[in-house]
């Protein structure tokens, strides 16, 4: 982040906290980067597995993981506990989607989402990305996140982005899918 010390700041009063939410393995990285003891109080979520498995790899506890993974569901998920959330600290990249944050609040749960992290482009891949894929040298892609499919498609401009439909494209999860296939590709 350009600042660091609201995040600081946050894990300072981590017990202040119900949970601890997670939507990403690069949040769990930049909050362990500062912090390496997990929460005394607090309970943690995380968003789905590969997340999860990035906090039990620190030896973090994870108390929740929605059936399925995604902002919705982990959202109904915190919401169906039995003792009621009343704040919740969200560590999360510069430009986190929205929805985990707005459905907690719509429920009257007091959010912290602070920026833990911010993803920045590689100056000078495009070129070579742009040049693998005129070749044909390229076979799959994957995509970690929505973010990647937007910096992707910014980067590579259209007529090289399109250039992915037709190679095998995955994504690590339903969110990420989605944003794929609105950006034109199939996953």
């Amino acid at each position: 982040p350009l600042d660091i010390n609201p995040l600081r700041g946050a894990l300072k009063e981590f017990d202040d906290y119900d949970w601890v939410v997670f939507s990403s393995a690069a949040a769990v990285d930049a909050v362990i980067g500062l912090r390496s003891a997990p929460p005394a109080h607090a309970r943690v979520a995380a968003v789905g597995t590969a997340t999860a498995a990035a906090l039990r790899r620190t030896d973090w506890p994870v108390d929740l993981i929605p059936v399925q993974a995604g902002a919705e569901h982990l959202a109904a998920a915190l919401l169906a506990q039995e003792h009621k959330v009343r704040r919740v600290l969200f560590p999360a990249s510069a430009i986190a989607l929205p929805a985990l944050a707005r459905l907690l609040r719509q429920a009257g749960v007091e959010v912290e989402q602070i920026e833990a992290y911010r993803i920045v482009n590689v100056a000078g891949a495009a070129d070579a990305w742009r040049s693998d894929l005129a070749k044909g040298v390229v076979d799959a892609v994957t995509f970690a996140s929505p973010s990647a499919v937007s910096g992707l498609r910014a980067a590579l401009n259209d007529p090289a982005f399109g250039k992915l439909d037709g190679l095998v494209v995955d994504a690590i999860g339903a969110t990420t899918a989605t944003a794929l296939r609105r950006n034109g590709l199939t996953v």
